[in-house]
């Protein structure tokens, strides 16, 4: 009995670790269109930009109030 609790112990904490990881991974990435993605669009060369880029960015960020 008392070795299935530490199984479940185990199981649910690396679910929890790994749960907290991926929210870790995807918080970094911007949502295209947003404010946030077109301050730090503005912010890069436009050298890297891609063509998604500079679509998104025609459309969601020229003429807003940025």
């Amino acid at each position: 009995m008392e070795n299935s609790k530490k199984k479940t112990g185990l199981v649910l904490l690396f679910l929890f670790l790994l749960l907290a990881a991926l929210l870790v991974l995807n918080r970094g990435e911007l949502e295209p269109g947003s404010n946030e993605w077109c301050h730090k669009l503005e912010d890069t060369p436009k050298v890297e930009w891609t063509a998604e880029d500079l679509k998104t960015f025609t459309h969601n960020c020229i003429g807003r109030n940025l």
